[in-house]
């Protein structure tokens, strides 16, 4: 919705955005408890109009009343409490959460689980299924809730404790090559909580690897370097090209490819998310022209395509989760310092 009406960039800069900061939940989540109260004593009162204000309706639970006065208290910490987590559990991703939007825009990511990870959702769908078939018996439904909030929860912090250590383990290994690291990061991949991609920055020099979460085995790199170049330079001072910047969290890589007419396109990816047959392109990116006395005509968004085919991606994905090295497919390669191949226009 957003990018259909304020163009493609817009969804970028609002996700994830003020409704996902820290205040919104305390500040709106009153509002709405009381307005979802009012609507349903509104109801109550259409369905049962010989019914007392405050008397049970038919159907509730035993024991429970959920229009009555002292249930607007409930409704209010229900909405509140619902929303304040929603950006506390997206921090634990890596897309990056405006917690503090619009006074601050730094976007926060703990980059412990990956923005789709089944493995925690449908245990919380699972407990939601048994709390509707147990909702005449509302003490053993919250007994289960607790239990699940509880293993998920553990989840996440299974997740961080993962991404510190193979962050740990690729500075400790680039080292050993000679090579100190001016910045590492661990990527959570998506639907996949034991595979990590890593991005690590030594000068022009960037490295990214796969390792396994579950499976402490030494890490196969690949290697490529980035070099200042004066139109991605002009691109990235675009108000486009600003924004993806602060998007990727400045985990970028570029290309520059000769057009006519003495023409550049300019091709920008995010190295957070990507596939091991091309690690220096990301899932998505954007690409610019530019003119041959160095003005930027166009910048646009664009999506990559993969470079194997979709069921070669996805074994890839799980060989890797499970420690193999995804291009090679052997066990325990060790650290490789390994040119990174072209990547595909």
């Amino acid at each position: 919705v957003s990018a259909a009406l304020g163009g493609e960039f817009t969804s970028m800069w609002v996700h994830r955005g003020t409704s996902h900061s820290l205040w919104f939940g305390p500040v709106v989540g009153p509002l709405l408890g009381l307005g979802v109260w009012r609507l349903e004593r509104w109801r109550a009162r259409r369905r049962h109009p010989d019914l007392p204000l405050d008397a049970p309706v038919p159907g509730q639970p035993e024991g429970v009343n959920w229009t009555d006065a002292g249930a607007k208290r409930a409704w209010m910490w229900l909405f509140v409490l619902s929303i304040i987590t929603h950006p506390m559990l997206d921090v634990f991703t890596t897309y990056g959460t405006q917690l503090f939007a619009p006074f601050w825009r730094e976007r926060f990511a703990f980059d412990a689980v990956g923005i789709v990870d089944l493995a925690y959702s449908l245990p919380l769908v699972l407990a939601l299924a048994i709390g509707s078939a147990k909702k005449q018996r509302p003490k053993s439904a919250s007994k289960v809730a607790r239990w699940v909030l509880a293993i998920t929860t553990g989840y996440l912090f299974w997740g961080l404790g993962m991404t510190f250590r193979v962050q740990q383990q690729a500075r400790a290994e680039l080292a050993a090559s000679g090579f100190p690291v001016d910045t590492v990061h661990s990527y959570t991949f998506v639907m996949q909580n034991g595979l990590k991609r890593v991005v690590a920055h030594s000068g022009n020099h960037v490295f990214v690897g796969y390792a396994s979460g579950w499976v402490r085995r030494p890490i196969a790199w690949q290697t490529f370097e980035l070099t200042p170049n004066s139109d991605v330079k002009r691109v990235l001072e675009t108000p486009e090209g600003e924004l993806f910047r602060w998007f990727s969290k400045g985990e970028l890589a570029w290309q520059v490819h000769p057009l006519k007419d003495g023409k550049r396109r300019v091709e920008l990816d995010d190295l957070r998310y990507g596939m091991p047959s091309e690690p220096r392109r990301g899932f998505w990116g954007i690409d610019a022209i530019v003119a041959a006395d160095g003005r930027v005509e166009s910048v646009h968004r664009s999506r990559r395509k993969r470079g194997a085919s979709r069921t070669r991606n996805v074994g890839d994905i799980f060989r890797a989760a499970f420690g193999y090295d995804p291009r090679t497919y052997k066990v325990g390669v060790g650290a490789q310092l390994e040119p990174a191949p072209p990547a595909t226009p």
